[in-house]
């Protein structure tokens, strides 16, 4: 065998491309679901990963933030009153607030007082309401 050549990959090792152009490696069984690696490539954490990949297991979470980064404050403010108040909220409309994302998903529609519709009718009821008193004192400023 030629010493140069490129060995071959591990079973269900796939190399893929993000939309910003970045390499990582994916495992995926069949058509199960895609886990990331994101140790680099053929180091013994990267074998972890990769065995722990195949077993099934969930992929290990990022450690915490560093002290004074954005990350940490936003970890500090989710350990507040004032966070559970807005997750007590959300959850009355049907909203679902992830612990370390700031993404959110809806299962139930908006309440109508969010929908553009009820802001625009809204203010053209107040400027059609304010016409009508501007008319009104004009007319009686006049006679």
């Amino acid at each position: 065998m030629i010493p140069d050549m490129p060995r071959q990959r591990p079973p269900h090792l796939n190399r893929e491309r993000t939309r910003h152009g970045k390499v990582v490696w994916v495992v995926r069984v069949g058509k199960g679901a895609r886990v990331r690696i994101r140790a680099d490539y053929g180091t013994e954490a990267f074998k972890a990963e990769y065995d722990a990949a195949l077993a099934g297991e969930a992929p290990a979470r990022p450690g915490k933030a560093q002290a004074g980064t954005l990350a940490w404050l936003l970890d500090r403010y989710r350990e507040t009153a004032a966070w559970s108040s807005i997750i007590r909220r959300a959850a009355l409309y049907g909203f679902t607030l992830p612990a370390r994302t700031s993404s959110m998903t809806c299962s139930a529609p908006p309440p109508p007082f969010f929908s553009a519709r009820s802001a625009r009718s809204s203010s053209s009821e107040v400027s059609t309401s304010m016409n009508s008193r501007v008319r009104r004192s004009r007319s009686r400023a006049g006679s």
